[in-house]
Parts: structure tokens; C-alpha cells; sequence
């Protein structure tokens, strides 16, 4: 062809060399090409449906860690000070507090015991003991104001209905109590403060009554075993714990009255827990102090300064005192890793399945090379470099995964948005609270998850436009001409 190589040095000339000029064609071509071909539509709505789906599911499994390690955080203390191997248990004084306190990172302090008991109830008719209604629990023997200094028992979680349904209303003011004042022993203290007015006059102050200690029972413990207001238990019932020893006798035995109930949305806690006040748990553990020796508890809880490296500070405590110390995160490690490895997992299967958008953008693409064959000759003819090529097709790529990412974000939290509503809307359940004991679908709008899903969608459509751009900038623009192009 006359000429041929003329013009072709002529057009190449009018090509800019600089990167700036790559940067502006590689943009003009990619948009030109995602704007006007349908293939390149196919391949957007691709990564928007895989990165909506992706960041849906994961909102809601990353909502499950949340709650979870929110509803953990609210019934645990920082660190458990434990006794070592060997010893009854740990010094209970208030030097021995002090000592603990002397660590500057210690910021609140209060004393467990907690074990496991038989609890037999006795219905508030009768006195007669029905054994065969027996359950085991485990108690936990604690001063009701230092644990909640440290932040534990929120008040929310006070005045439960033992029911399964956890959006039930609490109890009525008439059937609770508060920590382990019960109503029985309220009524009875306003009575004695009525006999007390009357004593001061002409009439001698009459005896009075000492009420029974209260008891603090889990939610989920009051519902399974029947301990509700309905089947003639629930709040004054009273409980008989007792802990049997290797002599077929008993290590102790307390009577209590059932006061309050307690839903601090963790399973493990609420089916089993019962909460007494210390000097009764060492009255049933045998605790108490002997022969000179001052009184025992199992633990302690300890607090630290916000924003402690928690490990760090076990090790601080355990080098202060010598006693073996666990961080919350190791105590309920069968907890919280299990919602962890739910979410991991999960989060695994959906990056494959964003992988299966692979073959979708690599078709687009691998279309869109034969489409536009002739215009790709072309250029390379008329001195377009390969690299321009192949930075065109990755700019299209990146703008098709990181714009439809961005799409597939909104839909995704407005799934996660409109979950509860539509639920509530419907009386569709899409998770059961009897398996996760929740009142509602947790959600999670951290933004990580999202940025997370478009980056490996990101790097997924990179990678599947990588041969096609390198066929495209391959194509022999002489070949075109003889064609006829």
C-alpha cells in the first residue's frame, strides 16, 4: 500500500509517549468500551451481585461476632485471678485486696465463688421437698455492687420473664425483686419499718421477722425448669442448694428464695447460672473462715485500665501476686471462637464464590477482543504501544469491579437494613432466636467487610482481564489490513 508506512509514522508521531498520555487513552478506551458494549455490562452486574450477596451474608455473620463479644464483654471482667494448684482457694481480707489493688493498671475488684450445686425447689404452697424435680446448676457467690462496678449484671438484664420468647416484657414490679432483695423480703422490711414506728410509742417493739436470702436465677435456667409465675414457682420460690462430697454427705446445704431473673443473652450463662451473695456461697462451699484463718474465695475479678493490652496485664498480675490469671477471651475462648470460625468460614465460601466471577469478566473481556478487533488493529497500526492496550483493558476492569463494588455495597446494607423490618412486616423468622438466642437478626455495618469483598473482587477481575488484554495488545495490525480493515 502507497504510503502505508508514511501515514502510520505520521499518526505515530501524534501519539504522546508520556505516561500521562498512556493514563489518558488507557481511561478514553476503557470507559468507552464498559459504556458501549454489552459485555461489559454482563460483567458489571456480575460483580454486583456477587460483592451484594458477599457483603449481605457477611453483615449479618459479622453481626452474630458482635453481639457476641458485646454480650461476653457485659458478663465478664477483664482477668480472672485464680487459685494456684493445690490451694483451697484464695485469701479473702481486705489487705489481701489492697495488695491486688497496688498494681497501678488494677481499676476494680470483686470476689467470686462459683461451683456446682443441686437446686431442689419448694413450691411458696407447700412445704413439702419434691426431689425428683432436682436440677444441677452452677452458682455464683459474688457482691452484687463490686461486680456491677466492674460493669457486669447491667441493669437491662435484671427483671427477665422466664420465657423462651425474649422479646417478652420483663417482670411486673409486683414479681421482682432487686439483685437479692426479694419481694417477699421487700414487703416484710416494710412491715418491720411499720412495727418499728409503732414500737416507739406506748405498745413494746414487736419481733420481726428475718427474711430468707435471695437468689438471682438465669432466664433461660427459670424457663426449662418451670421456675415461672404461671406454674406456681417463679420469683419467692424457694430453691435448697446443696453440694453433695465423696462421703455421701454434704460439702453444704442453704435454703434461698428465688428474687430476680437474669437475661444476659449468652445460652451458656442463663440456662445454668445462679447467683447467690458471697457469705451464702461460702457458707455452701465451706469457704468460711476457720480456726484464725481468714475467710476464702475461688477468683477474683479484676478490671484494668481501658485500652490495656490484656495479655500483658494477665502477665503483670500473675508476676504481682503468683497466682494463675486468665484474660475474658481465654475464659470464653469455646465462645467466642466458634462464632469467629462461623464468620471465617463463611467469609471463605464467599470469596470463592466471588472467584466464579472470573469466568464471567474473563468472557466479557475475551468478547469484547473479538468485538473490537479491527478498532484494536487499528490503533496498534497507527503506532498505539501494546501496553496502552493492556492498561485500557485493566482500567476497564478495575472501573467495572470497584463501580459495581460500590453499587453492590448500597444493595448489600439495604438488605441488612430492611432485615428486621421485613421480618417484623412478614412474621418471616430467617434466624430462629431458640437457636441464636436473639431477640432479632444481629446486623453489622463495618466497613471493613464491604472494602474487604470490593478488593478481592478488585483483584479477581484484574487477574481475569489479564489474557485477554494480552491477546488484545498481541493482535498483528497488518494481519487487520490484509482482512480488509
Amino acid at each position: 500500500m502507497p504510503g502505508a508506512g508514511n501515514l502510520l509514522h505520521q499518526n505515530a508521531r501524534l501519539i504522546p509517549s508520556t505516561c500521562a498520555a498512556v493514563s489518558l487513552l488507557a481511561v478514553h478506551l476503557g470507559s468507552r468500551w464498559l459504556l458501549r458494549r454489552r459485555s461489559a455490562w454482563l460483567a458489571t452486574m456480575a460483580v454486583i451481585l456477587t460483592v451484594t450477596v458477599s457483603i449481605a451474608v457477611m453483615g449479618v455473620m459479622q453481626g452474630f461476632v458482635e453481639v457476641m463479644d458485646r454480650q461476653i464483654r457485659a458478663n465478664e471482667s477483664d482477668l480472672t485471678l485464680q487459685a494456684g494448684p493445690g490451694a483451697d482457694g484464695l485469701e479473702d481480707s481486705p489487705g489481701y485486696r489492697g495488695y491486688v489493688r497496688e498494681l497501678a493498671i488494677v481499676t476494680g475488684l470483686a470476689p467470686s465463688i462459683a461451683g456446682y450445686a443441686l437446686v431442689t425447689p419448694q413450691s411458696p404452697y407447700s412445704s413439702r421437698t419434691r426431689l425428683q424435680e432436682s436440677f444441677p446448676a452452677q452458682f455464683d457467690g459474688i457482691e452484687w455492687d463490686a461486680d456491677t462496678h466492674l460493669g457486669r449484671l447491667p441493669a437491662h438484664s435484671l427483671h427477665r420473664r422466664p420465657a423462651l420468647d425474649l422479646q417478652e416484657p420483663p417482670l411486673t414490679p409486683s414479681e421482682r425483686g432487686t439483685g437479692f432483695l426479694t419481694p417477699s423480703w421487700r414487703e416484710r422490711l416494710a412491715w418491720q419499718g411499720a412495727n418499728m414506728v409503732l414500737g416507739l410509742g406506748p405498745l413494746p417493739l414487736p419481733p420481726t421477722d428475718t427474711p430468707p436470702v435471695g437468689a438471682v436465677v438465669g432466664q433461660e435456667l427459670a424457663y426449662i425448669q418451670g421456675l415461672r409465675p404461671g406454674d406456681g414457682y417463679g420469683p419467692g420460690t424457694f430453691l435448697t442448694l446443696s453440694i453433695p462430697n465423696a462421703r455421701g454427705g454434704l460439702v453444704g446445704k442453704v435454703r434461698v428464695e428465688m428474687s430476680d431473673t437474669l437475661g444476659t443473652g449468652i445460652y451458656e450463662v442463663d440456662r445454668y447460672n445462679c447467683l447467690l451473695p458471697l457469705p451464702i456461697a461460702r457458707r455452701l462451699t465451706g469457704f468460711g473462715a476457720k480456726e484464725g484463718n481468714p475467710a476464702l474465695v475461688a477468683a477474683y475479678r479484676v478490671n484494668v485500665q481501658p485500652g490495656s493490652d490484656l495479655d500483658a496485664a494477665a502477665k503483670a498480675l500473675l508476676d504481682h501476686t503468683g497466682e494463675p490469671v486468665e484474660t475474658w477471651v481465654h475464659r470464653r475462648r469455646h465462645l467466642a471462637k466458634s462464632a469467629l470460625q462461623n464468620r471465617n468460614l463463611l467469609g471463605f465460601v464467599m470469596i470463592l464464590v466471588q472467584v466464579l466471577a472470573v469466568f464471567i469478566v474473563y468472557a466479557s473481556f475475551s468478547t469484547l477482543v473479538v468485538e473490537k478487533r479491527r478498532d484494536l488493529g487499528a490503533l496498534l497500526g497507527i503506532g498505539t504501544q501494546p501496553r496502552q492496550i493492556i492498561a485500557a483493558f485493566l482500567f476497564a476492569a478495575i472501573f467495572c469491579c470497584v463501580g459495581g463494588g460500590l453499587i453492590g455495597w448500597g444493595l448489600g446494607w439495604a438488605i441488612l437494613a430492611g432485615l428486621n423490618p421485613f421480618s417484623a412486616a412478614t412474621g418471616i423468622v430467617f434466624f430462629p432466636q431458640e437457636f441464636n438466642y436473639s431477640p432479632e437478626t444481629p446486623i453489622s455495618f463495618n466497613p471493613v467487610v464491604p472494602l474487604l469483598y470490593i478488593a478481592s473482587m478488585t483483584t479477581i477481575g484484574v487477574i481475569a482481564a489479564l489474557l485477554p488484554a494480552w491477546r488484545a495488545s498481541r493482535i498483528d495490525p497488518v494481519a487487520i489490513l490484509r482482512e480488509g480493515g
